[in-house]
């Protein structure tokens, strides 16, 4: 009589080898490891860097508008009057939530505020990171561009009061590093309609 055989035991499925040549590009295409399209694969990280996440988990907001950044904590370049659902038609971070700054989630039809804030979230609904919104010129926070915000601006230029991080970043419409005149003066002309 034939000796019966032991079964087999199953293989442990063979992990990929990482290559250790740059990448060249994005990869969300077919190759011979991933032949379905739109997978992604690894890519390499540059030696003693660390491995990037995939494009849904970055913690870096991005935006269609080119004046529109994000640095330091902070998202810069909203403008006045940009209503919830305009300011959404700009992201492109794919899962994000934005709420004012009491932590209630903006409508649709709200206009943003300096210190809405923007939370990048992961795939799985995570806070990746938390950046609070600034909107060009309103200092004092309400989501409108006035002459208040032009005194705010003006007194602080004059060292009579004192802003904090945030409203000094609205604050310096110009772009100039300083809080000044030329910061109130864009402020009453936006108050008022008026080209700046």
């Amino acid at each position: 009589p034939a000796k019966p055989t032991e079964p087999t035991k199953p293989t442990e499925p063979t992990k990929p080898v990482e290559s250790t040549e740059e990448p060249t590009s994005s990869v969300l295409s077919t190759s011979p490891t991933n032949p379905v399209p739109n997978i992604p694969t690894t890519v390499p990280a540059k030696p003693d860097m660390p491995t990037s996440p995939l494009p849904s988990e970055n913690a870096n907001p991005e935006f269609s508008d080119s004046q529109i950044s994000a640095a330091e904590g902070y998202i810069l370049g909203v403008w006045r009057k940009t209503t919830y659902e305009s300011f959404r038609s700009m992201v492109k971070t794919p899962h994000y939530r934005v709420t004012d700054s009491d932590g209630k989630a903006k409508e649709n039809s709200a206009t943003m505020a300096t210190g809405d804030l923007f939370t990048v979230l992961s795939s799985s609904g995570e806070n990746l990171a938390q950046y609070q919104i600034v909107v060009v010129l309103d200092a004092n926070c309400d989501g409108k561009v006035n002459s208040s915000d032009a005194r705010t601006i003006l007194r602080a230029a004059a060292k009579l009061d004192k802003l904090n991080e945030l409203q000094q970043k609205a604050a310096d419409g110009d772009k100039s590093g300083k809080v000044n005149s030329a910061d109130a003066r864009m402020a009453l002309r936006l108050a008022a309609n008026l080209p700046l």
